[in-house]
């Protein structure tokens, strides 16, 4: 076999061994565009955002409580999972107060870093149930008051979580969730 060749199917068979990352779709929903990835087409669960790329245009404002947790594109009716890293990442026009709702098992590193304009959160859904990505309210300047974050399943939160969150007066978190 003659080494260009040889190069050929080395290159294929690398190619195959690498999973491929699920391409992000978008959904538009009063006027905002949502990126999202499909997580798991039978249960039509998806996450917000692609990990890359914010979940919303960093122009558009939006209060936190008309974050799409459940929304139909196409026919097909998504229930969000899952926030990939940076899906509000710097989203200062992202407003009020964030309840995350129970059917959110997983948040990725920054995913509202920079977010002033948030307030509150009322809601951390189920608490913790896996692992949280560094850094998820990092910047949250406009967060005020008591946070808490309700026993759990066993999760893990990762470092700097609400690191420069100067508002909160204090954090009470549940039994089951370790630093």
């Amino acid at each position: 076999m003659n080494m260009s060749k040889l190069i050929a199917v080395a290159v294929i068979a690398t190619s195959a061994a690498i999973p491929m990352a699920a391409s992000a779709d978008t959904v538009e929903i009063n006027g905002v565009t949502w990126t999202y990835t499909v997580n798991n087409a039978a249960n039509r669960t998806v996450t917000l955002g692609d990990g890359t790329n914010p979940a919303m245009p960093k122009g558009a404002t939006l209060d936190a409580a008309d974050i799409p947790w459940t929304f139909t594109n196409n026919g097909t009716s998504y229930t969000v999972t899952a926030l990939a890293a940076n899906a509000f990442s710097g989203c200062t026009a992202l407003t009020g107060t964030l309840a995350i709702p129970a059917s959110v098992t997983s948040i990725g590193a920054a995913v509202f870093n920079g977010c002033s304009g948030l307030v509150g959160v009322s809601s951390f859904g189920d608490g913790c149930t896996t692992q949280w990505g560094q850094q998820v309210f990092r910047n949250c300047t406009g967060l005020r008051g008591s946070l808490v974050v309700p026993d759990s399943n066993p999760c893990y939160m990762n470092n700097f979580v609400f690191d420069g969150c100067l508002g909160i007066e204090s954090i009470i978190i549940g039994s089951g969730t370790t630093w």
